[in-house]
């Protein structure tokens, strides 16, 4: 188990605790030695390749140490963007051949890096902003969180949120997949999405051919 080494000072504490819980149920734990905030920054393509997102909270060094360390090929993507943070804010992975990603906010060698293993859907900053890519895949089923019922019809908010599940619905059609909402929005007083709260314990998934 590779544990996360936050930057967050409310979650410093937290590594301590992962290590001696994992190693108590019998891992053999593995702490990066630069700053790392876990599954939410590090996402799996196919094969042995992942993308990882550095900045505000990782830093690139991680990266460089898990591909000496372990068997792992990374593409690494600078973040600087006071909203989206964290990697899962603008990459979500649909199956090994698909990616969404909101291009905006990567680099041009970033997106080439990735379209030489995936196809890249695009989706907008609003629509990233709003979680789009906050995402968990469960079978043919992306899941994503949405409080559109408890936003007013006509606001800017309700606006977004339905331009962004509209459009998330528009690509799991395509995709052969339908989509599945939960509203989370009292754990969006912590900054929480979906995504943030689910640990990939395997990638069965991903295994199954829609289309």
């Amino acid at each position: 188990v590779v544990l996360s080494n936050f930057t967050s000072p409310p979650r410093v504490g937290e590594t301590d605790h992962g290590v001696a819980f994992f190693e108590a149920m019998g891992y053999e734990t593995q702490v990066s030695p630069y700053k790392f905030e876990g599954e939410a920054e590090l996402k799996h393509l196919n094969s042995n390749v992942y993308v990882g997102g550095y900045g505000s909270r990782s830093q690139e060094q991680t990266y460089r140490w898990m591909e000496s360390t372990f068997d792992m090929e990374i593409i690494k993507v600078g973040m600087d963007d006071p909203y989206c943070y964290h990697l899962d804010c603008m990459i979500f992975p649909v199956n090994p051949e698909t990616v969404m990603a909101c291009t905006e906010l990567l680099e041009k060698d970033e997106i080439q890096q990735i379209e030489q293993h995936a196809e890249i859907i695009d989706v907008s900053y609003d629509d990233a902003c709003s979680g789009i890519t906050n995402s968990v895949r469960l079978a043919n089923l992306i899941l994503n969180s949405s409080h559109i019922r408890e936003l007013k019809v006509g606001t800017e908010d309700y606006e977004m949120e339905i331009h962004k599940n509209r459009r998330l619905e528009d690509i799991a059609v395509k995709l052969g997949m339908e989509v599945a909402f939960f509203n989370l929005s009292e754990y969006h007083k912590g900054g929480a999405l979906l995504s943030c709260m689910i640990m990939h314990l395997n990638r069965k998934s991903y295994e199954d051919t829609l289309l």
